[in-house]
């Protein structure tokens, strides 16, 4: 069984780099509050994405959990090209840029040709806003820009271009193979980088279709055109990813809190994983404890009801990755504790399907509040079910038993879940299946006398057959 460490709802996904690869550390964050491991493909080889694949398999096994991988693409990241030395550009000045990998005399090289998509006056950001550009004219391989704010460039710095809608550049050559890779290596989660509109995420769908394995698809929210079309990307994707560096960049700093909680809103609604990422916790890449700023602002993700909170270079690069998995999962744990202090009321009014299993886990909700319920057991097989008990956000835990390890793994990233792999669900009443309960309320230190609520189907184990809910004493599954 897994360790029987408190409970948090919250999940923690942490990114693995230099700092955390070796198979002790990323133990060691598994045991601090690690849920989820997230493997950056702008950085490392395949050889060394494939090491970190089979540590964390190893250690699903030895400490009886499922772990979600999430590989996380590239995306057509603009940059500039290589420079011979840093240059120096001042407002009110002309620059042209032009599209290719290495600097000409004169201007400034763009790896990627945005130029036939540009007009006068969009905006230009180089390396996250800080110098900015206008658009004065372009060509089929190059702009004529003004500069607004100045400042160095220097080679492969990042560039946004905010209101530009750039067709057809969702997935890059390098995606596509970094993709068939994490599809061998079976990644629980693929999260595409800079999407713009639905078709970026119809699009990974169809390379997935094909194959035997079948992660989930996670947008990442971080241009203008996406938050467009929030809701169609969220209603194509089974996670969503706040990341609000770029988002920052191409919105306005004071944007990206009104649409973090518009994208948690409307992810719910879906019964859609929401994940928060970007400098949670920035200082403790170099300091061995974070600002007050960056506790609060961990916190007010959690009172705001994500599913996850993310860690980049805190954990991947930084100085101390055990110390701020640790101290992550210690600030979750004392929001949750204040918001059930403060009985603050979590669930929402979902729009509900006109489906059974839509029925099944609304009154199931209903059922858990009015009866103060600690624990619902839900069995599924594609994790439909589940995802939406956890949209609601109940005050009960959520046990998912599936005999699908991926569904388990899929699970383990959403608000409130604990997923058990049960190799083989027939019938509740099996032995098998009775231990296992009567394990997982010893875990959860419920009270025989305690209410608990179980959700199953028909034919247990087969997909869209919830049909029944039944209440009864913990009691029933002790020997």
């Amino acid at each position: 069984m897994k360790t029987t460490r408190s409970f948090k709802k919250t999940k923690i996904l942490a990114t693995l780099g230099p700092a955390s690869s070796d198979p002790d550390i990323i133990r060691e964050l598994l045991i601090h509050g690690m849920n989820a491991v997230r493997l950056n493909f702008s950085h490392g080889t395949h050889e060394d994405h494939k090491k970190n694949i089979d540590t964390i398999r190893r250690l699903e096994k030895e400490l009886n959990t499922p772990i979600p991988i999430i590989q996380d693409l590239q995306g057509p990241k603009i940059r500039v090209g290589t420079l011979e030395n840093p240059i120096v550009v001042h407002r009110g000045q002309e620059i042209t840029l032009k599209y290719g990998e290495v600097e000409q005399k004169g201007t400034l090289p763009v790896q990627e040709n945005i130029f036939p998509h540009l007009k006068p006056d969009d905006p230009i950001f180089i390396n996250d806003g800080i110098i900015r550009l206008k658009v004065v004219s372009t060509t089929k391989d190059s702009a004529l820009c003004h500069v607004v704010e100045g400042g160095e460039i220097k080679t492969h710095k990042g560039i946004n271009i905010p209101e530009t809608h750039l067709p057809n550049m969702s997935l890059t050559k390098k995606d596509e193979e970094d993709l068939a890779f994490g599809l061998r290596e079976g990644v629980d989660y693929v999260a595409v980088s800079f999407v713009q509109t639905p078709d970026d995420i119809k699009k990974v769908k169809q390379l997935i279709s094909t194959a035997e394995h079948k992660p989930g698809i996670i947008a990442k929210i971080e241009t203008k055109t996406a938050v467009t079309y929030l809701e169609e990307i969220i209603h194509e994707s089974t996670a969503v990813m706040v990341a609000r560096g770029d988002l920052a960049v191409e919105l306005g700093q004071e944007e990206v809190p009104i649409i973090q909680r518009d994208i948690i809103a409307i992810a719910r609604r879906h019964n859609t994983p929401v994940i928060i990422a970007t400098q949670m916790l920035e200082s403790m890449i170099t300091n061995p404890e974070p600002t007050r700023a960056e506790v609060s602002d961990v916190a007010t993700g959690v009172m705001g009801q994500v599913d996850a909170v993310m860690l980049s270079a805190e954990s991947a690069a930084g100085a101390h990755p055990i110390k701020v998995v640790s101290m992550m999962d210690k600030i979750i744990r004392r929001a949750e504790t204040y918001m059930h202090e403060a009985a603050v009321d979590q669930t929402i009014k979902l729009e509900h399907g006109d489906d059974v299993t839509s029925a099944i886990d609304g009154a199931a909700v209903s059922i858990v509040n009015q009866l103060h319920v600690k624990m619902i057991f839900a069995q599924t097989a594609t994790g439909t079910t589940v995802f939406r008990l956890s949209a609601y956000r109940p005050k009960a835990v959520i046990v998912a038993i599936s005999d699908s390890m991926s569904v388990c793994r899929q699970l383990e990233l959403s608000w409130g879940v604990d997923a058990y792999f049960l190799k083989q669900i027939t019938d509740t009443q099996n032995q098998m299946y009775k231990q296992l309960v009567q394990k997982l309320l010893a875990r959860h230190s419920m009270n025989p006398s305690a209410t608990i609520v179980l959700i199953t189907g028909r034919n247990p184990g087969k997909a869209g057959e919830t049909n029944t809910i039944h209440v009864s004493q913990a009691a029933e599954y002790y020997e």
